[in-house]
C-alpha cells in the first residue's frame, strides 16, 4: 500500500482486500437488511455467521479487529491523505471502508443485553460483544476520535455534488454518503444500549472478560459531539435536498434529524439569544442551528419539495408483514427501492413528533410548517406568495383526490397533523384562521371524501388507514362547527350543518339518506368487508402452509373461523410457549404481538424439544395466526377510532351547531328523527366481539352516548312541537322504540353496564317526548293514544317486556351510582307506561315476585342511610347518595299510586 500503491497513485490490491474483508463480513439472515432504516438496529439485530470469535485467541485479543483496525486507520483515516490518479477511485476507497464499517456495527448483536437490561449479561455475551469489530468502531465514535472528524468530513462534499455529479464519480459519491448518514444513524439508535447497559457492566467487571479492556474515560452520546460540529449538523440537514436524485440520503437525513429533534441536547434551549425584529428570541438549539445558518433557505424548500413530490405509487406492504428472510443478494444491496413515499412519510412523523405538548415551542416542526419564531401563537401564517412552506405542500397533498385511496397512509399522517395543529393551544388559532379564509378545508375535505372506503387490493392494511384518516378528518370538522358556533360565524357553521344533514339521495322524508349517516353506514360496511375478507386470507394461508408441510389433517379449520380467537387455543401445546409474552402495544395503542419476538421464542422452544425439526409446521401455523390476529386487532381499533370520530362529528350536529343550521321545524325533528333511528339500528345489533386484553370497545359502546344525545334532541325538538302538534307516523317510531328495546338486550348490553345505562337514557329520552307530544295532541288527534298504547304493545305483547324489567331491576340493586340512578328513573317511566293497563300494576307484580322489593328497601334502611346523612354535612364529597335517593323515592311514589304497588311497599316494610 505505501510502498507500491500510493506510489503510483491508484489502489487496487488496497479495494480488493477491503472489498474482500466486506465480503466476509456476512450479514444474518434473520437481521434486516443494512438498508433498512425501519428495523430498531438494536431490537432485531444478529450475529454474524461468518465472522470467527476465537481467530488468534493463542496469542492476543481474539477476534478481526487487527483487520479492522487496517481499514480503519490505514484505508479510511488516511484516505484524504493520498494523492490519486483518478478522482472517483477516492470516493470508490472510502464508500468501500464505510462499507466494512456499516457491517461491523450491523453484525454487532446487542439483543440479548437490550433484553437484560441492566441486570448484567453473562461474561461469555460480554466477551463476544467486546470482541466484536462493531464494538471497536462504536467506542471510537462515542469518544469523538478521528473516526467521527473522518465521517462528518465526508458529509462536507454536499448534496450538489451527489445529485450533479455524473458517471461513477457521482455513483461512488452517493455510495459513501449514504453508507455515511446510515453508519450515524445506527449510532444515534445504538448509543444508548451501550453508553447505559454495555459499559457500566464492563466497568462494574473489569476481570470478566480475561484481558485488559481500556475505555476512553469522554463516552458521551454523539448528540453532545455534535453539538459542538454545528456545522455538520447543518450539513447533514442539507441532504433532504437529495429526495429526487437519492431518495435513500434524503431519508437517512430525515430520519437523522427525526433523532436529534427528540434529544434533550438540540431540544433544549441556548443561553443567549438571538435578535429578531425589534425584541430578542430564545430558539430551540436545533431551530437555532437552521435558521442561523446560510443553508436554511435550502434545507426548508428541500423538505417542500420532498414533501410536493409527484409519486404516482400505491402505498406498499405494512412493515409487519410476514414474509420470508431476505437472502443473501437482498442483504447487500446499497440503496433499496427508497421512494418518495418512504421519504414524505418520514417528514411528516418528524413533524409530528415536534408538535406534542412536551416540546415548548417553537421547535424545527413550527419553523417548517411556517409559524412564527417570535409568536407563533400569533402571527398569521404565510401565503404561498409571500413564502412557501411544509404547510402549503401537505394541504396541496391533500387537494389530491385519489390520495386517501392511493395511499391511504400518507393521507392518515397527513390529516392528524392538520388536527394536532387545529387542537394545539400555540398553533390552533392561527392554523384554523388560515385554513377557513383561505382554503376552506373542512367543507373541501367532507365532499371529496367518498362515502365509502375504496381498498386497493382488499388490502386490510389500506382499509385501516382509510379509517383513521377519516377519524382525523371528522375530528377536525367537528372542532371546526365547534370553534365556529363559538364564534357566531353562523354563515360558514350552516353551511357544514347543511351539508352533514343533506341527503346523499333523493326519497321520501323517512326514507332520505343523510350524509352524515351515510359515512356511518360506510364505514360499517367496510369493516364487516375487511373482516370477512382477513378471515378467507387466514384459511387460504392455513392450508397453503399445512399442504407445503404435508400436515393437512392437523388443520383444525374451527379454530381459524375466529381470527381475534385467545392466543391460548392456539395449537402451542407441544412448544409449550406462552404466545401472550409476546404481545406489545403499537404506536396508536393496540395491543399486537411482536412477531420478531414470537419468532425468536418459538425457535428457542424448538430447539430444547424432542420433535425438533418436526415441530416447523406448528411454528409456521402460530406465526401465520398470531399475524392475521395483528390484522383483525389494528383493523378493529381503526374501527373504533373511526366511531369516535364520527361520534365527536354528530354530536357537534345535534348539541352545539343544531340551532345554528336555521332548519324549519319539520326539518328539525326529521334529521333528529333519522339519526336516533341509525344509530339506535347499530346498537341494536350489538354483539360482544373482540375478547382478548385491551381490546377497543365494541361498536355498541363506542356509539351509546350518541344514542343519548340523538334522543335528547328527538325529544326537545317533539317538546318545542307541542304548541302546534303533528304525530309522526307511528310504525317508524314504534321501530325506533323496538330497537331501543332492544339495544338494552343484546350480548354486548349485557357484558357492558356503560352500554346498558347509555340504552337506559336514551329510552327515557324517547319516552319523555312521546308522552309530551302525545298529551299535547290528545285534544286534536285522538290517534295520538295510540302511540302510547303501541310502545306498551311492544313491551306487553312479548317477552321483552319481562327481559327489560328484569335487567333494568338489576342495575337499580347493584349498579354504579350513576347508572343505578338511571335505572331507577327507567323503572319509574316504564311504571308509568304500563300504569295505562287496567289490570294490577305489571312492575309491581314482577318486582315482588323477583323479590327487588325487600332489596330496594333494605338498601335504603342498611346502606345508604348513612350516605344520605353525610349529603347533609357542608361541602359533602358526593352527592351521587341524594340523586339515587330521589330517584328511588320518585319510583316508590309511582307505585304508591296504585293499590296494589303500595301494598308491596307495606309488605316490605317501607315505612318501618
Amino acid at each position: 500500500l505505501e510502498e507500491v500503491e500510493a506510489a503510483v497513485e491508484t489502489y487496487p490490491q488496497m479495494r480488493a482486500f477491503v472489498r474482500l474483508i466486506a465480503t466476509l463480513i456476512h450479514v444474518s439472515s434473520s437481521a434486516p437488511a443494512l438498508a433498512n432504516l425501519d428495523r430498531d438496529p438494536v431490537l432485531y439485530s444478529a450475529a454474524s455467521p461468518s465472522i470467527p470469535a476465537d481467530l488468534g485467541g493463542t496469542y492476543r485479543v481474539p477476534g478481526i479487529s487487527p483487520y479492522v483496525g487496517f481499514v480503519l486507520d490505514s484505508v479510511l483515516l488516511k484516505a484524504d491523505q493520498r494523492a490519486y490518479r483518478y478522482a472517483s477511485e477516492r470516493w470508490s476507497v472510502l464508500a468501500g471502508a464505510l462499507d466494512v464499517v456499516e457491517r461491523s456495527l450491523g453484525t454487532m448483536d446487542l439483543s440479548a443485553v437490550a433484553a437484560g437490561g441492566s441486570g448484567g449479561s453473562g461474561g461469555a455475551e460480554l466477551r463476544a460483544l467486546v470482541t466484536h469489530p462493531g464494538f471497536e468502531v462504536a467506542i471510537r465514535v462515542l469518544c469523538g476520535s478521528k473516526l467521527l472528524d473522518a465521517l462528518l468530513g465526508i458529509l462536507d462534499v454536499g448534496a450538489d455534488a451527489v445529485a450533479t455529479t455524473p458517471g461513477s464519480l457521482g455513483a461512488s459519491i452517493g455510495q459513501a454518503v449514504l453508507r455515511t448518514l446510515r453508519i450515524l444513524l445506527r449510532m444515534l439508535r445504538m448509543q444508548d444500549t451501550l453508553l447505559r447497559s454495555v459499559v457500566p457492566q464492563l466497568l462494574a467487571a473489569p476481570d470478566a472478560l480475561g484481558f485488559p479492556l481500556n475505555l476512553p474515560r469522554s463516552l458521551t452520546t454523539l448528540e453532545q459531539l455534535l453539538l459542538t460540529r454545528r456545522r455538520a449538523v447543518v450539513q447533514l440537514a442539507t441532504y433532504v435536498q437529495c429526495g429526487a436524485a437519492a431518495p435513500g440520503i434524503c431519508l437517512a437525513a430525515v430520519k437523522a434529524l427525526h433523532i436529534l429533534a427528540d434529544s434533550a441536547a438540540f431540544s433544549g434551549v441556548d443561553d443567549g439569544a438571538v435578535a429578531r425584529g425589534s425584541g430578542m428570541l430564545t430558539l430551540n438549539r436545533l431551530v437555532g442551528i437552521v435558521d442561523r445558518s446560510d443553508e436554511s433557505v435550502r434545507i426548508l424548500h428541500g423538505f417542500i419539495d420532498c414533501l410536493g413530490a409527484d409519486d404516482e405509487g400505491e402505498d406498499g406492504a405494512g412493515d409487519d408483514a410476514v414474509a420470508a428472510p431476505a437472502d443473501a443478494s437482498a442483504q447487500t444491496a446499497d440503496e433499496p427501492a427508497q421512494d418518495a413515499q418512504a421519504v414524505q412519510l418520514a417528514i411528516v412523523d418528524l413533524l409530528l413528533a415536534n408538535l406534542t405538548p412536551a416540546k415548548p415551542a417553537p421547535t424545527i416542526a413550527h419553523y417548517l410548517l411556517g409559524f412564527s419564531l417570535a409568536r407563533p401563537a400569533a402571527d398569521a401564517l404565510p401565503e404561498p406568495a409571500q413564502r412557501a412552506t411544509c404547510l402549503h405542500a401537505v394541504l396541496g397533498l391533500l387537494q389530491q383526490r385519489a390520495l386517501l385511496e392511493r395511499r391511504p397512509r400518507l393521507a392518515e399522517r397527513c390529516l392528524r397533523l392538520v388536527h394536532r395543529l387545529c387542537a394545539d393551544p400555540v398553533t390552533g388559532d392561527v392554523t384554523m384562521r388560515y385554513l377557513r379564509g383561505r382554503e376552506d378545508f373542512v367543507c373541501a375535505q367532507l365532499s371529496a371524501t367518498p362515502t365509502a372506503l375504496v381498498a386497493r387490493g382488499g388490502a386490510a392494511a389500506g382499509v385501516s388507514a382509510q379509517m383513521h384518516a377519516r377519524a382525523w378528518l371528522w375530528r377536525s370538522a367537528a372542532l371546526e362547527l365547534h370553534t365556529l358556533v363559538l364564534q357566531d360565524a353562523r354563515s360558514r357553521a350552516k353551511r357544514i350543518g347543511a351539508w352533514l344533514a343533506g341527503d346523499t339521495e333523493g326519497g321520501g322524508v323517512l326514507d332520505a339518506r343523510m350524509r352524515v349517516l351515510a359515512l356511518l353506514d360506510g364505514l360499517r360496511r367496510a369493516h364487516a368487508d375487511a373482516s370477512g375478507a382477513l378471515r378467507r386470507e387466514q384459511v387460504a394461508a392455513e392450508h397453503a402452509h399445512a399442504h407445503a408441510d404435508a400436515d393437512a389433517d392437523a388443520m383444525d379449520e374451527d379454530r381459524i373461523d375466529d381470527a381475534s380467537a385467545p392466543m391460548a387455543a392456539l395449537d402451542t401445546g407441544a412448544l409449550r410457549v406462552d404466545v401472550d409474552s409476546c404481545v406489545v402495544a403499537n404506536e396508536r395503542g393496540c395491543l399486537v404481538y411482536d412477531l420478531h419476538a414470537l419468532v425468536a421464542l418459538l425457535r428457542q422452544a424448538q430447539a430444547g424439544a424432542a420433535q425438533g425439526r418436526a415441530l416447523d409446521g406448528v411454528v409456521r401455523r402460530v406465526v401465520v395466526r398470531c399475524y392475521f390476529a395483528n390484522q383483525q386487532r389494528e383493523l378493529h381499533g381503526a374501527y373504533a377510532s373511526a366511531l369516535r370520530g364520527w361520534r365527536e362529528l354528530a354530536e357537534v350536529l345535534a348539541t352545539s351547531a343544531w340551532d345554528v343550521a336555521e332548519l324549519p321545524r319539520a326539518v328539525r325533528e326529521r334529521t333528529a328523527f333519522q339519526l336516533l333511528r341509525g344509530v339506535a339500528r347499530v346498537a341494536a345489533e350489538g354483539e360482544c366481539e373482540y375478547a382478548y386484553a385491551g381490546a377497543a370497545e365494541s361498536e355498541a359502546l363506542a356509539l351509546a352516548p350518541t344514542l343519548v344525545v340523538f334522543a335528547e334532541r328527538l325529544a326537545t325538538e317533539w317538546v318545542r312541537a307541542s304548541a302546534a302538534p303533528e304525530l309522526p307516523a307511528e310504525p317508524p317510531l314504534l321501530d325506533v322504540w323496538r330497537m331501543l328495546v332492544g339495544a338494552a338486550l343484546t350480548p354486548a348490553a349485557a357484558a357492558s353496564q356503560q352500554l346498558r345505562g347509555n340504552v337506559y337514557a336514551a329510552m327515557l329520552h324517547f319516552l319523555r317526548g312521546v308522552r309530551r307530544l302525545a298529551a299535547a295532541a290528545a285534544a286534536q288527534q285522538p290517534r295520538s293514544s295510540r302511540l302510547v298504547a303501541g310502545a306498551l304493545d311492544v313491551l306487553a305483547d312479548s317477552a321483552l317486556g319481562d327481559r327489560l324489567l328484569e335487567s333494568a331491576s338489576a342495575d337499580a340493586a347493584d349498579a354504579a351510582d350513576a347508572w343505578k340512578t338511571v335505572a331507577f328513573s327507567l323503572l319509574d317511566a316504564l311504571a308509568a307506561l304500563f300504569a295505562a293497563e287496567p289490570r294490577a300494576s305489571r312492575v309491581a307484580a314482577f318486582l315482588a315476585r323477583k323479590n327487588y322489593f325487600a332489596a330496594y328497601v333494605a338498601s335504603l334502611l342498611r346502606r345508604e342511610d348513612h350516605a344520605i346523612q353525610a349529603v347533609l354535612q357542608p361541602d359533602p364529597p358526593s352527592l351521587n347518595a341524594l340523586y339515587i335517593y330521589q330517584a328511588k323515592m320518585a319510583f316508590f311514589l309511582r307505585l304508591a299510586q296504585r293499590a296494589d304497588g303500595a301494598e308491596r311497599l307495606l309488605e316490605n316494610g317501607i315505612v318501618d
